[in-house]
């Protein structure tokens, strides 16, 4: 079973996608042109904010999502 994760702005309620764990190892989304696009942006519009790396089994519905 994997696990996925998010980065997110707990000041602005939003939320990304970009990590996942499961029995083949990690794997942090560098290789997805999109997503590295939407992150770069993600942090230099919250720069200064509170950002937390969190588990899909955290209690993140009530953040937007950024898709990518």
């Amino acid at each position: 079973m994997s696990m996925d994760y998010d980065l997110i702005c707990v000041d602005c309620k939003v939320k990304i996608w970009i990590a996942q764990s499961g029995l083949s190892g990690q794997s942090f989304y560098s290789d997805e042109k999109g997503c590295m696009e939407e992150l770069k942006a993600f942090l230099f519009n919250h720069i200064g904010h509170n950002l937390m790396f969190l588990s899909e089994f955290e209690d993140t519905d009530n953040y937007n999502e950024i898709k990518w």
